[in-house]
């Protein structure tokens, strides 16, 4: 999580980290909206970077810059700073349904959630295990 995408973006650029794809995720594309359970519209940037570049298997490279409305990204940043916020996995075909479950069951919480409508429909959720909290 970052202040400023396109410096750290830079800093990883230098360091051989690249190409990079940077989308604006927000209510103009993004439905569903949620923080904390409740309806919330945000604006966020989300940079990508493939570690190996045109293999879907390689590992991902992330970058968020929070841009607006009330999100877990930008409490970090209030709360910590710019740093590492969260490991995210492909879960093989899982339902979103399932996976939410899934979390509920094991005592996590989803704290920000939202279905971004670029080239599909890609559902997101992100959440907190109540022992550890944001």
């Amino acid at each position: 999580v970052t202040a400023d995408h396109k410096r750290t973006i830079a800093g990883l650029s230098a360091l051989g980290i690249g190409p990079w794809r940077i989308y604006t995720c927000g209510p103009h594309n993004t439905t569903a909206q949620t923080y904390h359970r409740q309806s919330s519209n945000f604006t966020l940037k989300f940079c990508y970077a493939a570690i190996t570049p045109n293999d879907p298997s390689s590992m991902i490279y992330e970058v968020i810059q929070p841009i607006s409305g009330p999100t877990i990204f930008q409490g970090f940043l209030d709360k910590q700073g710019e740093g590492i916020h969260h490991i995210a996995y492909d879960c093989n075909g899982i339902s979103m349904e399932e996976r939410v479950q899934g979390f509920k069951e094991r005592g996590f919480e989803c704290v920000q959630s939202g279905k971004w409508m670029v080239g599909g429909v890609s559902e997101f959720a992100f959440f907190e295990n109540p022992t550890q909290g944001p």
